[in-house]
Protein backbone atom coordinates (compact mmCIF):
# COMPACT_ATOMS: atom_id res chain seq x y z
CA UNK A 1 0.00 0.00 0.00
CA UNK A 2 1.48 3.55 -1.07
CA UNK A 3 1.88 6.16 1.53
CA UNK A 4 -0.67 8.60 -0.19
CA UNK A 5 -3.31 5.83 -0.12
CA UNK A 6 -2.82 4.35 3.59
CA UNK A 7 -2.58 7.99 4.80
CA UNK A 8 -5.67 9.16 2.76
CA UNK A 9 -8.04 6.87 4.79
CA UNK A 10 -9.04 2.78 3.30
CA UNK A 11 -11.20 0.64 2.84
CA UNK A 12 -9.64 -1.67 5.63
CA UNK A 13 -10.08 1.19 8.05
CA UNK A 14 -13.68 2.02 8.07
CA UNK A 15 -14.79 -1.71 7.53
CA UNK A 16 -17.30 -3.14 10.11
CA UNK A 17 -17.26 0.54 11.81
CA UNK A 18 -20.68 1.72 13.02
CA UNK A 19 -21.93 4.63 11.60
CA UNK A 20 -22.41 7.66 13.60
CA UNK A 21 -25.78 8.34 11.24
CA UNK A 22 -27.56 4.68 11.16
CA UNK A 23 -27.14 2.48 8.00
CA UNK A 24 -28.77 -0.18 7.14
CA UNK A 25 -31.80 0.01 6.75
CA UNK A 26 -35.14 0.41 5.30
CA UNK A 27 -32.98 2.95 3.16
CA UNK A 28 -35.09 6.22 4.70
CA UNK A 29 -34.77 7.06 0.74
CA UNK A 30 -37.87 5.26 0.12
CA UNK A 31 -39.81 1.64 0.34
CA UNK A 32 -42.03 0.32 -2.51
CA UNK A 33 -45.47 -0.79 -2.18
CA UNK A 34 -44.66 -3.64 -0.37
CA UNK A 35 -47.80 -5.39 0.16
CA UNK A 36 -49.03 -7.54 -1.97
CA UNK A 37 -51.69 -10.33 -1.92
CA UNK A 38 -49.03 -12.19 0.72
CA UNK A 39 -49.54 -9.68 3.11
CA UNK A 40 -53.07 -10.82 3.11
CA UNK A 41 -52.45 -13.91 4.62
CA UNK A 42 -49.95 -12.21 7.17
CA UNK A 43 -46.71 -13.00 4.76
CA UNK A 44 -45.75 -9.67 4.53
CA UNK A 45 -41.55 -9.71 3.93
CA UNK A 46 -39.34 -7.10 5.35
CA UNK A 47 -36.76 -8.61 3.32
CA UNK A 48 -38.90 -7.75 0.20
CA UNK A 49 -38.99 -4.32 1.71
CA UNK A 50 -35.83 -3.75 2.34
CA UNK A 51 -34.87 -5.02 -1.58
CA UNK A 52 -36.93 -2.58 -3.47
CA UNK A 53 -37.62 1.10 -2.92
CA UNK A 54 -40.36 3.56 -3.79
CA UNK A 55 -38.19 6.70 -4.13
CA UNK A 56 -40.01 9.60 -1.72
CA UNK A 57 -37.74 12.09 -1.79
CA UNK A 58 -35.79 12.68 -4.80
CA UNK A 59 -33.32 15.30 -4.57
CA UNK A 60 -32.80 16.53 -8.49
CA UNK A 61 -29.50 18.34 -7.19
CA UNK A 62 -26.56 18.18 -9.08
CA UNK A 63 -23.67 16.83 -6.71
CA UNK A 64 -21.32 19.46 -7.45
CA UNK A 65 -23.08 21.33 -4.59
CA UNK A 66 -20.43 23.65 -3.05
CA UNK A 67 -19.23 20.99 -0.42
CA UNK A 68 -18.54 17.64 0.22
CA UNK A 69 -20.73 14.56 0.94
CA UNK A 70 -20.42 12.18 3.33
CA UNK A 71 -20.73 7.75 2.85
CA UNK A 72 -22.90 5.63 5.87
CA UNK A 73 -19.51 3.90 6.26
CA UNK A 74 -18.53 0.59 4.21
CA UNK A 75 -18.62 -1.06 7.47
CA UNK A 76 -22.41 -1.49 7.22
CA UNK A 77 -23.07 -5.07 6.30
CA UNK A 78 -23.33 -3.93 2.52
CA UNK A 79 -25.51 -1.37 4.52
CA UNK A 80 -28.23 -3.56 4.48
CA UNK A 81 -30.83 -2.44 6.67
CA UNK A 82 -32.33 -3.78 9.10
CA UNK A 83 -35.76 -5.35 8.54
CA UNK A 84 -38.09 -2.50 7.93
CA UNK A 85 -41.69 -1.77 10.42
CA UNK A 86 -44.11 -3.82 9.64
CA UNK A 87 -46.81 -1.99 7.00
CA UNK A 88 -50.21 -1.00 8.19
CA UNK A 89 -51.76 -3.99 9.76
CA UNK A 90 -55.04 -5.54 7.40
CA UNK A 91 -57.36 -3.09 9.60
CA UNK A 92 -61.22 -4.52 9.41
CA UNK A 93 -63.99 -2.80 11.30
CA UNK A 94 -62.02 -3.93 14.93
CA UNK A 95 -65.95 -5.28 15.79
CA UNK A 96 -64.92 -8.34 13.93
CA UNK A 97 -62.39 -10.01 16.19
CA UNK A 98 -60.01 -9.55 19.20
CA UNK A 99 -57.09 -7.90 19.26
CA UNK A 100 -53.45 -9.10 19.40
CA UNK A 101 -53.63 -6.67 23.14
CA UNK A 102 -56.40 -9.97 24.13
CA UNK A 103 -53.42 -12.47 23.22
CA UNK A 104 -51.68 -14.06 26.78
CA UNK A 105 -48.03 -12.80 26.68
CA UNK A 106 -45.76 -15.58 25.96
CA UNK A 107 -42.92 -16.45 28.20
CA UNK A 108 -39.67 -17.67 26.15
CA UNK A 109 -35.68 -17.47 27.52
CA UNK A 110 -33.67 -15.25 25.76
CA UNK A 111 -32.66 -17.44 22.97
CA UNK A 112 -35.19 -20.69 22.62
CA UNK A 113 -33.86 -23.74 21.47
CA UNK A 114 -34.94 -24.31 18.26
CA UNK A 115 -37.62 -27.80 18.47
CA UNK A 116 -36.69 -30.47 16.61
CA UNK A 117 -38.01 -30.12 13.39
CA UNK A 118 -40.97 -32.30 11.87
CA UNK A 119 -41.49 -34.22 8.53
CA UNK A 120 -43.19 -31.95 6.18
CA UNK A 121 -44.01 -28.54 6.06
CA UNK A 122 -41.48 -25.87 7.09
CA UNK A 123 -42.14 -23.94 10.59
CA UNK A 124 -43.75 -21.39 9.64
CA UNK A 125 -45.55 -22.97 6.09
CA UNK A 126 -48.60 -24.91 6.29
CA UNK A 127 -50.47 -23.76 9.18
CA UNK A 128 -53.40 -21.51 8.91
CA UNK A 129 -52.77 -17.92 8.50
CA UNK A 130 -53.22 -15.03 11.31
CA UNK A 131 -56.60 -13.46 11.06
CA UNK A 132 -56.01 -9.88 10.84
CA UNK A 133 -60.33 -8.99 10.84
CA UNK A 134 -62.79 -10.74 12.01
CA UNK A 135 -64.82 -13.16 13.52
CA UNK A 136 -67.61 -11.48 15.22
CA UNK A 137 -69.82 -12.80 18.08
CA UNK A 138 -73.04 -12.60 16.06
CA UNK A 139 -76.38 -10.50 16.92
CA UNK A 140 -79.26 -11.87 16.06
CA UNK A 141 -79.66 -10.07 13.12
CA UNK A 142 -80.24 -13.05 9.97
CA UNK A 143 -77.90 -11.28 7.83
CA UNK A 144 -75.22 -11.48 10.46
CA UNK A 145 -73.90 -15.18 9.25
CA UNK A 146 -73.80 -13.96 5.66
CA UNK A 147 -71.57 -10.99 6.64
CA UNK A 148 -69.57 -13.43 9.08
CA UNK A 149 -68.84 -15.59 5.77
CA UNK A 150 -67.35 -12.61 4.01
CA UNK A 151 -65.38 -11.99 6.59
CA UNK A 152 -63.64 -15.15 7.07
CA UNK A 153 -63.18 -15.31 3.34
CA UNK A 154 -61.34 -12.15 3.27
CA UNK A 155 -59.27 -13.35 6.51
CA UNK A 156 -58.76 -16.59 4.37
CA UNK A 157 -56.92 -14.65 0.88
CA UNK A 158 -60.40 -15.60 -0.65
CA UNK A 159 -60.77 -12.23 -2.11
CA UNK A 160 -63.12 -12.91 -5.22
CA UNK A 161 -65.25 -15.09 -3.05
CA UNK A 162 -65.59 -12.25 0.09
CA UNK A 163 -66.90 -9.14 -2.91
CA UNK A 164 -69.57 -11.44 -3.87
CA UNK A 165 -70.83 -11.78 -0.40
CA UNK A 166 -70.30 -8.50 0.86
CA UNK A 167 -72.08 -7.53 -2.51
CA UNK A 168 -75.13 -9.54 -0.90
CA UNK A 169 -74.68 -8.44 2.22
CA UNK A 170 -74.81 -4.85 0.60
CA UNK A 171 -77.98 -5.52 -2.08
CA UNK A 172 -79.94 -6.38 1.54
CA UNK A 173 -78.84 -3.79 4.04
CA UNK A 174 -77.14 -0.58 2.25
CA UNK A 175 -76.91 1.06 5.06
CA UNK A 176 -74.38 -1.69 6.91
CA UNK A 177 -71.22 0.74 7.63
CA UNK A 178 -69.24 -2.14 8.65
CA UNK A 179 -69.49 -4.34 5.54
CA UNK A 180 -68.45 -1.18 3.52
CA UNK A 181 -65.74 -0.88 5.46
CA UNK A 182 -64.63 -4.22 5.01
CA UNK A 183 -65.28 -4.82 1.41
CA UNK A 184 -63.44 -1.16 1.13
CA UNK A 185 -60.31 -3.01 2.73
CA UNK A 186 -60.83 -6.29 0.92
CA UNK A 187 -60.83 -3.96 -2.81
CA UNK A 188 -57.59 -2.65 -1.13
CA UNK A 189 -55.70 -6.32 -0.84
CA UNK A 190 -56.87 -6.97 -4.34
CA UNK A 191 -54.97 -3.67 -5.09
CA UNK A 192 -58.65 -1.91 -6.22
CA UNK A 193 -57.66 1.04 -4.36
CA UNK A 194 -59.79 3.63 -6.30
CA UNK A 195 -63.16 1.32 -6.03
CA UNK A 196 -61.56 0.86 -1.74
CA UNK A 197 -61.41 4.44 -1.23
CA UNK A 198 -64.98 4.60 -2.79
CA UNK A 199 -66.57 2.22 -0.31
CA UNK A 200 -64.59 3.73 2.68
CA UNK A 201 -65.93 7.11 1.96
CA UNK A 202 -69.40 5.62 1.99
CA UNK A 203 -68.60 3.73 5.86
CA UNK A 204 -67.24 7.16 6.67
CA UNK A 205 -70.40 8.78 6.13
CA UNK A 206 -72.33 6.07 7.26
CA UNK A 207 -70.42 5.99 10.52
CA UNK A 208 -68.23 9.30 10.77
CA UNK A 209 -67.46 8.78 14.33
CA UNK A 210 -66.06 4.93 13.73
CA UNK A 211 -61.64 5.01 13.40
CA UNK A 212 -61.84 1.94 11.36
CA UNK A 213 -62.63 3.03 7.79
CA UNK A 214 -59.74 5.88 8.69
CA UNK A 215 -57.40 3.21 9.18
CA UNK A 216 -58.43 1.08 5.95
CA UNK A 217 -58.10 5.10 3.94
CA UNK A 218 -54.59 5.06 5.56
CA UNK A 219 -53.86 1.46 4.66
CA UNK A 220 -54.69 1.86 1.17
CA UNK A 221 -52.68 5.49 0.89
CA UNK A 222 -49.83 3.75 2.45
CA UNK A 223 -49.59 1.15 -0.35
CA UNK A 224 -50.06 3.97 -2.94
CA UNK A 225 -46.96 5.45 -1.77
CA UNK A 226 -49.17 8.14 -0.46
CA UNK A 227 -47.39 8.97 3.02
CA UNK A 228 -48.34 12.65 3.79
CA UNK A 229 -52.22 11.06 3.09
CA UNK A 230 -51.93 8.04 4.94
CA UNK A 231 -50.73 10.02 7.90
CA UNK A 232 -53.54 12.57 7.43
CA UNK A 233 -55.93 9.33 7.66
CA UNK A 234 -53.90 8.20 11.09
CA UNK A 235 -54.23 11.71 12.66
CA UNK A 236 -58.19 11.71 11.86
CA UNK A 237 -58.45 8.02 13.53
CA UNK A 238 -56.45 9.04 16.64
CA UNK A 239 -58.98 12.21 16.95
CA UNK A 240 -61.89 9.77 16.93
CA UNK A 241 -59.66 7.23 19.04
CA UNK A 242 -56.97 8.36 21.11
CA UNK A 243 -56.12 5.39 23.15
CA UNK A 244 -56.13 3.56 19.68
CA UNK A 245 -52.32 2.27 19.94
CA UNK A 246 -52.51 0.50 16.61
CA UNK A 247 -52.66 4.06 14.73
CA UNK A 248 -49.66 5.70 16.92
CA UNK A 249 -47.80 2.55 15.42
CA UNK A 250 -48.81 2.84 11.91
CA UNK A 251 -48.11 6.43 11.94
CA UNK A 252 -45.39 6.13 13.54
CA UNK A 253 -43.90 3.89 10.39
CA UNK A 254 -44.96 6.30 8.08
CA UNK A 255 -43.13 8.67 9.65
CA UNK A 256 -40.43 5.71 9.84
CA UNK A 257 -40.47 5.74 5.83
CA UNK A 258 -40.19 9.94 5.48
CA UNK A 259 -36.99 9.84 7.61
CA UNK A 260 -38.50 11.54 10.65
CA UNK A 261 -37.41 9.65 13.16
CA UNK A 262 -38.25 11.91 16.12
CA UNK A 263 -41.72 11.92 15.21
CA UNK A 264 -41.63 7.94 14.65
CA UNK A 265 -40.22 7.67 18.28
CA UNK A 266 -42.63 9.32 20.14
CA UNK A 267 -45.79 8.20 17.93
CA UNK A 268 -44.21 4.65 18.81
CA UNK A 269 -43.40 5.49 22.06
CA UNK A 270 -46.95 6.35 22.80
CA UNK A 271 -48.03 3.18 20.64
CA UNK A 272 -46.17 0.51 23.62
CA UNK A 273 -47.58 2.96 26.75
CA UNK A 274 -50.90 2.23 24.74
CA UNK A 275 -50.62 -0.90 23.89
CA UNK A 276 -48.13 -2.71 26.14
CA UNK A 277 -48.41 -6.56 24.68
CA UNK A 278 -48.44 -4.78 20.76
CA UNK A 279 -45.08 -6.96 19.61
CA UNK A 280 -45.15 -5.20 16.47
CA UNK A 281 -45.09 -1.96 18.14
CA UNK A 282 -41.65 -3.30 20.14
CA UNK A 283 -40.62 -4.38 16.51
CA UNK A 284 -40.96 -0.72 14.73
CA UNK A 285 -39.86 1.49 17.94
CA UNK A 286 -36.55 -1.02 17.88
CA UNK A 287 -35.93 -0.31 14.23
CA UNK A 288 -36.28 3.38 14.64
CA UNK A 289 -33.49 3.12 17.92
CA UNK A 290 -31.79 1.22 15.18
CA UNK A 291 -31.79 4.11 12.70
CA UNK A 292 -30.58 6.48 15.04
CA UNK A 293 -27.66 4.18 16.00
CA UNK A 294 -28.83 3.59 19.68
CA UNK A 295 -28.10 -0.19 19.44
CA UNK A 296 -28.61 -1.26 22.40
CA UNK A 297 -32.37 0.28 22.43
CA UNK A 298 -32.90 -1.14 19.86
CA UNK A 299 -31.84 -4.69 20.85
CA UNK A 300 -33.89 -4.63 24.32
CA UNK A 301 -37.14 -3.61 22.20
CA UNK A 302 -36.67 -6.64 19.88
CA UNK A 303 -36.14 -8.59 22.96
CA UNK A 304 -39.86 -7.66 24.18
CA UNK A 305 -40.94 -7.85 20.66
CA UNK A 306 -40.12 -11.63 20.75
CA UNK A 307 -41.42 -12.12 24.74
CA UNK A 308 -44.68 -11.24 23.16
CA UNK A 309 -44.42 -12.95 19.61
CA UNK A 310 -41.29 -15.41 19.85
CA UNK A 311 -42.04 -16.83 16.55
CA UNK A 312 -41.49 -13.53 14.10
CA UNK A 313 -38.46 -14.63 12.01
CA UNK A 314 -37.95 -10.88 11.19
CA UNK A 315 -37.34 -9.60 14.72
CA UNK A 316 -35.48 -12.67 15.24
CA UNK A 317 -33.50 -10.81 11.98
CA UNK A 318 -33.49 -7.44 13.78
CA UNK A 319 -31.82 -8.78 16.94
CA UNK A 320 -29.50 -10.97 15.69
CA UNK A 321 -28.26 -8.11 13.36
CA UNK A 322 -27.98 -5.68 15.47
CA UNK A 323 -25.87 -7.58 17.94
CA UNK A 324 -23.89 -8.48 15.25
CA UNK A 325 -23.54 -4.63 14.97
CA UNK A 326 -22.63 -3.99 18.56
CA UNK A 327 -19.85 -6.48 18.20
CA UNK A 328 -22.13 -9.69 19.93
CA UNK A 329 -21.23 -11.88 17.40
CA UNK A 330 -22.05 -15.31 18.93
CA UNK A 331 -25.47 -13.69 20.23
CA UNK A 332 -26.16 -12.62 16.63
CA UNK A 333 -25.15 -15.94 15.30
CA UNK A 334 -27.67 -18.12 17.60
CA UNK A 335 -30.34 -15.36 17.26
CA UNK A 336 -30.32 -15.14 13.03
CA UNK A 337 -29.65 -19.30 13.20
CA UNK A 338 -32.99 -19.97 14.77
CA UNK A 339 -34.64 -16.96 12.10
CA UNK A 340 -33.70 -19.16 9.42
CA UNK A 341 -34.97 -22.33 11.26
CA UNK A 342 -38.27 -20.31 11.47
CA UNK A 343 -37.88 -19.21 7.69
CA UNK A 344 -35.80 -21.30 5.61
CA UNK A 345 -36.55 -19.56 2.54
CA UNK A 346 -36.60 -16.11 3.32
CA UNK A 347 -33.01 -14.69 1.90
CA UNK A 348 -33.52 -11.93 4.48
CA UNK A 349 -32.23 -14.94 7.06
CA UNK A 350 -29.14 -15.53 5.06
CA UNK A 351 -28.37 -12.28 4.38
CA UNK A 352 -28.46 -11.00 8.19
CA UNK A 353 -26.10 -14.21 9.31
CA UNK A 354 -23.83 -13.21 6.33
CA UNK A 355 -23.28 -10.23 7.50
CA UNK A 356 -22.57 -11.52 10.95
CA UNK A 357 -20.45 -14.20 9.46
CA UNK A 358 -18.75 -11.50 7.63
CA UNK A 359 -18.34 -9.55 10.70
CA UNK A 360 -17.03 -12.60 12.37
CA UNK A 361 -13.94 -12.75 9.70
CA UNK A 362 -15.61 -16.19 8.62
CA UNK A 363 -15.58 -14.96 4.48
CA UNK A 364 -16.81 -18.66 3.62
CA UNK A 365 -19.58 -19.73 5.69
CA UNK A 366 -20.71 -15.46 4.88
CA UNK A 367 -20.26 -16.10 1.37
CA UNK A 368 -22.14 -19.33 1.38
CA UNK A 369 -25.05 -17.66 3.17
CA UNK A 370 -24.76 -14.77 0.53
CA UNK A 371 -24.95 -17.21 -1.87
CA UNK A 372 -28.31 -18.61 -0.64
CA UNK A 373 -29.95 -15.50 -0.47
CA UNK A 374 -29.07 -14.90 -3.90
CA UNK A 375 -30.26 -17.76 -5.06
CA UNK A 376 -33.26 -17.29 -3.03
CA UNK A 377 -33.86 -13.75 -4.84
CA UNK A 378 -31.09 -13.20 -7.79
CA UNK A 379 -32.40 -9.07 -7.10
CA UNK A 380 -31.17 -8.62 -3.83
CA UNK A 381 -29.24 -5.28 -3.74
CA UNK A 382 -28.04 -5.76 -0.57
CA UNK A 383 -26.95 -9.46 -0.61
CA UNK A 384 -24.81 -8.19 -3.65
CA UNK A 385 -23.05 -5.35 -1.90
CA UNK A 386 -22.19 -7.48 0.80
CA UNK A 387 -20.65 -9.98 -1.17
CA UNK A 388 -18.92 -7.36 -3.41
CA UNK A 389 -17.37 -6.09 0.39
CA UNK A 390 -15.89 -9.81 1.20
CA UNK A 391 -14.99 -10.52 -2.89
CA UNK A 392 -12.98 -6.46 -1.88
CA UNK A 393 -11.61 -7.46 1.41
CA UNK A 394 -10.18 -11.26 -0.37
CA UNK A 395 -8.38 -8.66 -3.39
CA UNK A 396 -10.94 -10.01 -5.34
CA UNK A 397 -11.52 -7.20 -7.20
CA UNK A 398 -12.98 -8.61 -10.30
CA UNK A 399 -15.70 -10.23 -8.87
CA UNK A 400 -16.39 -7.24 -6.19
CA UNK A 401 -17.13 -5.07 -8.94
CA UNK A 402 -19.40 -7.43 -11.04
CA UNK A 403 -21.32 -7.63 -7.61
CA UNK A 404 -21.67 -3.88 -7.02
CA UNK A 405 -23.03 -3.48 -10.74
CA UNK A 406 -25.39 -5.88 -10.15
CA UNK A 407 -26.73 -4.40 -7.02
CA UNK A 408 -26.55 -0.73 -8.45
CA UNK A 409 -28.61 -2.79 -11.29
CA UNK A 410 -31.15 -4.34 -8.64
CA UNK A 411 -31.42 -0.76 -6.94
CA UNK A 412 -30.27 2.42 -8.59
CA UNK A 413 -31.21 4.66 -5.93
CA UNK A 414 -29.76 3.37 -3.42
CA UNK A 415 -26.21 5.34 -2.54
CA UNK A 416 -24.49 2.73 -1.09
CA UNK A 417 -24.14 1.10 -4.26
CA UNK A 418 -22.36 3.87 -5.94
CA UNK A 419 -20.29 4.13 -2.51
CA UNK A 420 -18.81 0.56 -2.47
CA UNK A 421 -18.28 0.79 -6.33
CA UNK A 422 -16.49 3.80 -6.34
CA UNK A 423 -14.12 2.24 -3.25
CA UNK A 424 -13.20 -0.35 -6.43
CA UNK A 425 -12.11 1.98 -8.77
CA UNK A 426 -10.51 4.02 -5.60
CA UNK A 427 -8.39 0.70 -5.10
CA UNK A 428 -7.71 0.87 -9.12
CA UNK A 429 -6.47 4.88 -8.90
CA UNK A 430 -9.63 5.40 -11.28
CA UNK A 431 -10.57 8.46 -9.44
CA UNK A 432 -12.45 10.00 -12.15
CA UNK A 433 -14.84 7.21 -12.21
CA UNK A 434 -14.87 7.18 -8.49
CA UNK A 435 -15.75 10.82 -8.10
CA UNK A 436 -18.58 10.58 -10.19
CA UNK A 437 -20.06 7.44 -8.08
CA UNK A 438 -19.72 9.50 -4.74
CA UNK A 439 -21.24 11.94 -6.82
CA UNK A 440 -23.86 10.09 -7.73
CA UNK A 441 -24.44 8.93 -4.13
CA UNK A 442 -24.46 12.43 -3.50
CA UNK A 443 -27.73 13.07 -5.81
CA UNK A 444 -29.60 10.44 -4.00
CA UNK A 445 -28.65 11.70 -0.44
CA UNK A 446 -27.00 15.15 -0.01
CA UNK A 447 -26.65 14.38 3.66
CA UNK A 448 -24.84 11.58 3.24
CA UNK A 449 -21.65 11.87 5.21
CA UNK A 450 -19.63 9.25 3.97
CA UNK A 451 -20.32 10.28 0.29
CA UNK A 452 -19.27 13.41 0.92
CA UNK A 453 -15.71 12.32 2.26
CA UNK A 454 -14.80 9.79 -0.04
CA UNK A 455 -15.34 12.31 -2.65
CA UNK A 456 -13.21 15.19 -1.31
CA UNK A 457 -10.78 11.86 -0.95
CA UNK A 458 -11.12 11.08 -4.23
CA UNK A 459 -10.68 14.66 -5.43
CA UNK A 460 -7.06 14.77 -3.02
CA UNK A 461 -6.01 12.23 -4.24
CA UNK A 462 -6.20 13.47 -8.06
CA UNK A 463 -4.60 16.82 -7.05
CA UNK A 464 -8.01 18.80 -7.06
CA UNK A 465 -7.19 20.16 -3.56
CA UNK A 466 -9.70 22.96 -3.30
CA UNK A 467 -12.34 21.15 -4.26
CA UNK A 468 -11.66 18.49 -1.94
CA UNK A 469 -11.31 20.88 0.97
CA UNK A 470 -14.71 21.95 0.39
CA UNK A 471 -16.39 18.57 0.26
CA UNK A 472 -14.07 17.60 3.35
CA UNK A 473 -15.51 20.80 5.26
CA UNK A 474 -19.48 19.82 4.78
CA UNK A 475 -18.50 16.15 5.86
CA UNK A 476 -17.24 17.73 8.98
CA UNK A 477 -20.24 20.00 9.37
CA UNK A 478 -22.61 17.10 8.76
CA UNK A 479 -20.56 15.21 11.17
CA UNK A 480 -18.11 16.65 13.27
CA UNK A 481 -17.28 13.35 15.38
CA UNK A 482 -16.55 11.36 12.26
CA UNK A 483 -12.71 10.42 12.91
CA UNK A 484 -12.11 9.56 9.00
CA UNK A 485 -13.39 13.14 7.83
CA UNK A 486 -10.99 14.66 9.94
CA UNK A 487 -8.11 12.34 8.91
CA UNK A 488 -8.81 12.92 4.78
CA UNK A 489 -8.66 16.82 5.70
CA UNK A 490 -5.64 17.07 7.29
CA UNK A 491 -4.26 14.81 3.89
CA UNK A 492 -5.64 17.37 1.71
CA UNK A 493 -3.89 19.90 3.72
CA UNK A 494 -0.81 18.19 3.76
CA UNK A 495 -0.89 17.26 -0.13
CA UNK A 496 -1.96 21.37 -0.06
CA UNK A 497 1.75 22.02 2.04
CA UNK A 498 -0.28 23.57 4.79
CA UNK A 499 1.07 21.01 7.43
CA UNK A 500 -0.04 23.07 10.35
CA UNK A 501 -3.46 22.82 9.52
CA UNK A 502 -2.99 19.34 8.63
CA UNK A 503 -1.18 18.65 12.33
CA UNK A 504 -4.36 20.99 14.02
CA UNK A 505 -7.01 18.27 11.95
CA UNK A 506 -4.94 14.90 12.80
CA UNK A 507 -5.19 16.32 16.24
CA UNK A 508 -8.56 16.74 16.81
CA UNK A 509 -8.81 13.05 14.85
CA UNK A 510 -6.66 11.92 17.48
CA UNK A 511 -8.89 14.07 20.54
CA UNK A 512 -12.05 11.63 18.97
CA UNK A 513 -9.67 8.03 18.87
CA UNK A 514 -6.91 8.55 21.21
CA UNK A 515 -5.55 4.84 19.85
CA UNK A 516 -5.68 5.21 15.79
CA UNK A 517 -2.19 4.41 14.76
CA UNK A 518 -3.23 6.14 11.21
CA UNK A 519 -3.50 9.20 12.68
CA UNK A 520 -0.44 9.15 14.93
CA UNK A 521 1.92 8.67 11.35
CA UNK A 522 -0.47 10.88 9.29
CA UNK A 523 0.61 13.91 12.17
CA UNK A 524 4.23 12.29 12.33
CA UNK A 525 4.60 13.08 8.62
CA UNK A 526 3.18 16.57 9.06
CA UNK A 527 5.35 17.42 11.97
CA UNK A 528 8.39 15.93 9.90
CA UNK A 529 7.43 18.50 7.30
CA UNK A 530 7.36 21.46 10.02
CA UNK A 531 10.68 20.55 11.44
CA UNK A 532 9.73 19.30 14.71
CA UNK A 533 11.49 16.20 14.71
CA UNK A 534 10.66 15.14 18.51
CA UNK A 535 7.47 15.39 18.48
CA UNK A 536 7.63 13.58 14.76
CA UNK A 537 9.57 10.71 16.45
CA UNK A 538 6.97 10.52 19.18
CA UNK A 539 4.53 9.96 16.91
CA UNK A 540 5.97 7.40 14.91
CA UNK A 541 7.11 5.25 17.80
CA UNK A 542 2.96 5.67 19.16
CA UNK A 543 2.07 4.37 15.71
CA UNK A 544 4.80 1.73 16.16
CA UNK A 545 3.41 0.57 19.04
CA UNK A 546 -0.05 0.60 18.24
CA UNK A 547 0.28 -0.58 14.90
CA UNK A 548 -2.00 -2.96 12.50
CA UNK A 549 0.42 -4.89 9.81
CA UNK A 550 -0.49 -2.48 6.72
CA UNK A 551 1.12 0.42 8.79
CA UNK A 552 4.55 1.07 6.86
CA UNK A 553 8.07 2.00 8.41
CA UNK A 554 8.44 5.71 8.66
CA UNK A 555 10.31 6.65 5.62
CA UNK A 556 13.88 7.51 5.04
CA UNK A 557 15.07 11.00 6.86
Amino acid sequence: MDFGSWIGGSRSLTKKQLPSNRMVWINQDGFNCWLWVGLVLGAFSVGTALRGRLNLEQIGMAAEASGPVLRKPANEPGNPLPPAPLPPSLKSSGKLGPSSKENSKPTVPDFPEAPVPQEGAPPGEGKPLPKQALSPSAPEDPLWPLYHQAVEATNKGRLEEALQLYDKVLKQKPDFADAWCDRGLTWALKGEYEKALADLDMAIRLAPKDPDPRMNRAFVFFHQGHLDKAIAEYDEAIKLAPQLGEAYRERGHAYFLKGDLEKALADLTEAVRLSPEDADAYACRGRVYFRLGEVEKAIEDYHQSLRLNPKNHEVWCDRGFARAVHGDIELALRDLNYAVYLAPKDPLCYFSRGFARHAAGDLEAALKDLNTALQLDPKYANAYRERGEIYAEMGKLDLAMADFEKAIQSDPNDPENYLSRGAIYMEQEDYERAIADFSQALRLDMKHVEAWRARGYARAKKGELDKALRDLNYAIHLAPQNVSAWISRGYAYYLKGDYTKAVADYTEALRLDPNHPTVYYNRAMAYEKLGQKEKAAADFARAKQLARPEIPAPPPR
